[in-house]
């Protein structure tokens, strides 16, 4: 087996399934943690301005501007788990092989749930 031994101290997991499960209820908590694992001071203002700038409404609206013709495609409403309704049966089975081989077993291939939210 051959994947990256790193330590889970060093990682910062960041899913759909967490966002939309926990960030949705409090995004300034959520953006706390992830300034906090980079190791940056914000004060409340930032925060606040962060999460006003980082909704998903807001960058839909800009996404024409800041990914051209790709933004419709890029920042689509998706549900957790929609992402197999875009791979062909080869390309999912593919997926299922590679975790697999790369992540079974491992903290990390446990916190992404993938039995759960992705095995197709």
């Amino acid at each position: 087996v051959h994947y990256c031994q790193i330590p889970l101290e060093q990682l910062f997991l960041l899913t759909v399934v967490s966002v939309k499960m926990h960030c949705h209820l409090n995004q300034t908590l959520g953006l706390k943690k992830i300034a906090d694992f980079f190791g940056f001071s914000l004060s409340e203002e930032e925060i606040q301005t962060v999460v006003e700038k980082s909704g998903f409404k807001t960058i839909k609206e800009k996404s024409s501007k800041t990914h051209g013709t790709f933004g419709k495609i890029i920042f689509c409403k998706g549900t957790v788990g929609d992402w197999q309704d875009h791979f062909s049966e080869a390309q999912s089975k593919e997926m299922d092989r590679k975790f697999e081989e790369c992540l079974a077993g491992t903290k990390l291939g446990e916190k992404m749930k993938y039995e759960l939210y992705c095995k197709a």
